[in-house]
Protein backbone atom coordinates (compact mmCIF):
# COMPACT_ATOMS: atom_id res chain seq x y z
CA UNK A 1 0.00 0.00 0.00
CA UNK A 2 2.74 2.25 0.68
CA UNK A 3 4.33 1.38 -2.75
CA UNK A 4 0.91 2.82 -4.49
CA UNK A 5 0.75 5.70 -2.28
CA UNK A 6 4.46 6.72 -2.90
CA UNK A 7 3.89 6.18 -6.63
CA UNK A 8 0.43 7.90 -6.23
CA UNK A 9 2.30 11.08 -4.71
CA UNK A 10 5.22 11.45 -7.01
CA UNK A 11 2.90 12.01 -9.80
CA UNK A 12 2.64 15.14 -11.65
CA UNK A 13 -0.59 16.76 -12.42
CA UNK A 14 -0.07 16.57 -15.79
CA UNK A 15 0.50 12.16 -15.16
CA UNK A 16 -2.61 12.60 -13.46
CA UNK A 17 -4.98 14.28 -16.04
CA UNK A 18 -2.92 11.79 -18.78
CA UNK A 19 -3.66 8.64 -16.45
CA UNK A 20 -7.52 9.32 -16.77
CA UNK A 21 -8.17 10.20 -20.38
CA UNK A 22 -6.46 6.88 -21.05
CA UNK A 23 -8.81 5.15 -18.33
CA UNK A 24 -11.89 7.17 -19.48
CA UNK A 25 -10.57 6.41 -23.42
CA UNK A 26 -10.68 2.52 -22.38
CA UNK A 27 -13.83 2.73 -20.94
CA UNK A 28 -15.27 4.82 -23.73
CA UNK A 29 -14.10 2.44 -26.43
CA UNK A 30 -15.75 -0.88 -24.41
CA UNK A 31 -18.63 1.05 -23.70
CA UNK A 32 -18.69 2.15 -27.72
CA UNK A 33 -19.09 -1.48 -28.64
CA UNK A 34 -20.96 -2.92 -26.16
CA UNK A 35 -24.70 -3.86 -27.97
CA UNK A 36 -26.29 -4.01 -24.59
CA UNK A 37 -25.47 -0.16 -23.28
CA UNK A 38 -27.62 2.11 -24.98
CA UNK A 39 -25.01 4.87 -24.25
CA UNK A 40 -22.34 5.61 -27.38
CA UNK A 41 -20.57 8.38 -25.73
CA UNK A 42 -16.97 7.89 -28.83
CA UNK A 43 -20.39 8.57 -31.10
CA UNK A 44 -21.60 11.64 -29.59
CA UNK A 45 -18.03 12.89 -29.29
CA UNK A 46 -17.49 12.80 -32.75
CA UNK A 47 -20.47 13.98 -33.72
CA UNK A 48 -19.72 17.10 -31.72
CA UNK A 49 -16.34 18.19 -32.46
CA UNK A 50 -17.74 17.48 -36.56
CA UNK A 51 -20.25 20.01 -35.75
CA UNK A 52 -17.79 22.48 -34.42
CA UNK A 53 -15.53 22.13 -37.61
CA UNK A 54 -18.54 22.33 -40.04
CA UNK A 55 -20.30 24.80 -38.49
CA UNK A 56 -19.43 27.21 -41.32
CA UNK A 57 -20.13 24.81 -44.04
CA UNK A 58 -23.29 23.71 -42.75
CA UNK A 59 -23.78 28.08 -42.52
CA UNK A 60 -22.90 28.09 -46.08
CA UNK A 61 -25.14 25.00 -47.33
CA UNK A 62 -28.31 26.55 -45.39
CA UNK A 63 -27.56 30.05 -47.47
CA UNK A 64 -27.32 28.23 -50.71
CA UNK A 65 -30.56 26.18 -49.69
CA UNK A 66 -32.21 29.52 -49.05
CA UNK A 67 -31.15 31.23 -52.20
CA UNK A 68 -32.15 28.14 -54.43
CA UNK A 69 -35.57 27.87 -52.70
CA UNK A 70 -35.90 31.73 -53.65
CA UNK A 71 -34.47 31.33 -57.19
CA UNK A 72 -37.24 28.27 -57.44
CA UNK A 73 -39.98 31.04 -56.71
CA UNK A 74 -38.64 33.57 -59.24
CA UNK A 75 -37.87 31.02 -61.75
CA UNK A 76 -42.13 29.73 -61.30
CA UNK A 77 -43.58 33.14 -61.08
CA UNK A 78 -41.17 33.75 -65.19
CA UNK A 79 -43.11 30.62 -66.03
CA UNK A 80 -46.48 31.65 -64.73
CA UNK A 81 -45.74 34.79 -66.44
CA UNK A 82 -44.25 33.29 -69.32
CA UNK A 83 -47.44 31.15 -70.15
CA UNK A 84 -49.32 34.05 -69.39
CA UNK A 85 -48.09 36.10 -72.25
CA UNK A 86 -48.21 33.15 -74.47
CA UNK A 87 -51.67 32.80 -74.00
CA UNK A 88 -52.46 36.25 -74.50
CA UNK A 89 -50.22 36.14 -77.38
CA UNK A 90 -52.43 33.17 -78.96
CA UNK A 91 -55.53 34.94 -78.45
CA UNK A 92 -54.71 38.11 -79.40
CA UNK A 93 -53.16 36.39 -82.75
CA UNK A 94 -56.47 34.24 -83.39
CA UNK A 95 -58.45 37.99 -82.81
CA UNK A 96 -56.03 39.46 -85.47
CA UNK A 97 -56.91 36.46 -87.76
CA UNK A 98 -60.82 36.75 -87.29
CA UNK A 99 -60.72 40.40 -87.71
CA UNK A 100 -58.92 40.27 -91.05
CA UNK A 101 -61.62 37.40 -92.30
CA UNK A 102 -64.44 39.83 -90.86
CA UNK A 103 -63.25 42.40 -93.05
CA UNK A 104 -62.85 40.50 -95.94
CA UNK A 105 -66.12 39.56 -95.88
CA UNK A 106 -67.62 42.85 -94.96
CA UNK A 107 -65.65 43.76 -98.11
CA UNK A 108 -67.41 40.89 -100.32
CA UNK A 109 -70.65 42.17 -99.10
CA UNK A 110 -70.12 46.25 -99.99
CA UNK A 111 -69.38 44.73 -103.59
CA UNK A 112 -65.71 45.14 -103.53
CA UNK A 113 -64.24 42.55 -106.18
CA UNK A 114 -60.83 40.46 -105.30
CA UNK A 115 -59.03 38.16 -107.50
CA UNK A 116 -58.63 34.56 -106.83
CA UNK A 117 -55.21 35.26 -105.19
CA UNK A 118 -56.77 36.92 -102.92
CA UNK A 119 -59.13 34.73 -102.13
CA UNK A 120 -56.73 32.07 -102.08
CA UNK A 121 -54.79 34.51 -99.48
CA UNK A 122 -57.67 34.78 -96.82
CA UNK A 123 -59.03 31.02 -97.01
CA UNK A 124 -55.12 30.28 -96.16
CA UNK A 125 -56.02 32.33 -93.41
CA UNK A 126 -59.22 31.19 -92.56
CA UNK A 127 -57.15 27.67 -92.17
CA UNK A 128 -54.40 28.95 -90.38
CA UNK A 129 -57.20 30.61 -88.15
CA UNK A 130 -58.81 27.07 -87.42
CA UNK A 131 -55.77 25.30 -86.91
CA UNK A 132 -54.53 27.90 -84.46
CA UNK A 133 -57.88 27.66 -82.52
CA UNK A 134 -57.38 24.47 -82.28
CA UNK A 135 -53.74 23.88 -81.16
CA UNK A 136 -54.47 27.11 -78.50
CA UNK A 137 -57.96 25.38 -77.25
CA UNK A 138 -59.30 29.09 -78.13
CA UNK A 139 -63.27 28.85 -78.50
CA UNK A 140 -64.10 31.48 -80.49
CA UNK A 141 -64.86 30.27 -83.65
CA UNK A 142 -67.49 33.37 -84.54
CA UNK A 143 -66.56 33.27 -88.62
CA UNK A 144 -68.33 30.30 -89.47
CA UNK A 145 -71.40 31.85 -91.64
CA UNK A 146 -68.56 34.46 -92.01
CA UNK A 147 -66.09 31.81 -94.02
CA UNK A 148 -69.38 29.81 -95.88
CA UNK A 149 -69.87 33.52 -97.76
CA UNK A 150 -65.98 33.68 -98.96
CA UNK A 151 -66.43 30.34 -99.86
CA UNK A 152 -69.32 30.79 -102.09
CA UNK A 153 -67.91 33.85 -103.26
CA UNK A 154 -64.42 32.30 -104.25
CA UNK A 155 -66.28 29.67 -106.27
CA UNK A 156 -68.07 32.44 -108.22
CA UNK A 157 -64.98 34.34 -108.47
CA UNK A 158 -63.03 30.75 -109.89
CA UNK A 159 -65.93 30.58 -112.18
CA UNK A 160 -65.95 33.56 -113.82
CA UNK A 161 -61.89 33.25 -114.15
Amino acid sequence: MNLFRDWFLALQVKDIISLVAWVVGGLSILIEFNKKIPLHPLSHIVKWMGSILNRETLEKLNEIAEKSSQTKEEVKEINERLTRFEEDTNDKRAVDMRNQIINFSEDLRLGHIFSVKQFETIMCTVSRYYDHCEKHNIKNHYIDEETAYIREKFREARERK
